[in-house]
C-alpha cells in the first residue's frame, strides 16, 4: 500500500490484514519504487495525491519496467470524476478504490485485479 496519510494507512492495513492479506506500507512513490526493488508483490494499492512523488507518477515509473508490466496497480482516490479515473488508467493503473474506503467494494476491486 502506498499512502501518505497515517490514519488511512492504519484503517486500510487493519482491514486488509484481518482478511488475511500481507501488507507493506510505502509513504510515497519513491518508497514504493524502493520496495519493489526489495520484494515481490501481487499488487499495489496506490494513493494518487501524495507529496514528493504522487501515485500517477509512481505508476508510470513502475510500468516503465518490463518486469512490472502485469503488476496490478489499484488507485485509491477521493477524486472519482471520469477525468480522474481516466488519468489513473492512462498512467497504468488498473482499477480504483474510492475514498473514504467502502470495505465491500475495496475487496471487489482487489479480487478483480489481484490473485489472492
Amino acid at each position: 500500500m502506498v499512502e501518505d496519510n497515517l490514519l488511512n494507512q492504519q484503517v486500510a492495513t487493519q482491514i486488509l490484514r484481518k482478511n488475511g492479506l500481507i501488507v507493506d506500507i510505502a509513504n510515497d512513490g519513491f518508497e514504493a519504487l524502493d520496495a519493489l526493488k526489495q520484494k515481490t508483490y501481487d499488487g499495489v494499492m496506490m494513493d494518487c495525491q501524495m507529496p514528493r512523488m504522487d501515485g500517477y507518477t509512481a505508476a508510470i515509473e513502475i510500468k516503465k519496467q518490463a518486469k512490472f508490466k502485469n503488476l496490478p496497480i489499484i488507485a485509491m482516490t477521493a477524486n472519482t470524476r471520469e477525468t480522474d479515473l481516466l488519468k489513473a488508467q492512462d498512467c497504468g493503473m488498473n482499477g480504483y478504490i474510492s475514498k473514504p474506503i467502502k470495505v465491500e467494494s475495496m475487496f471487489e476491486v482487489i479480487a478483480k485485479w489481484v490473485c489472492i
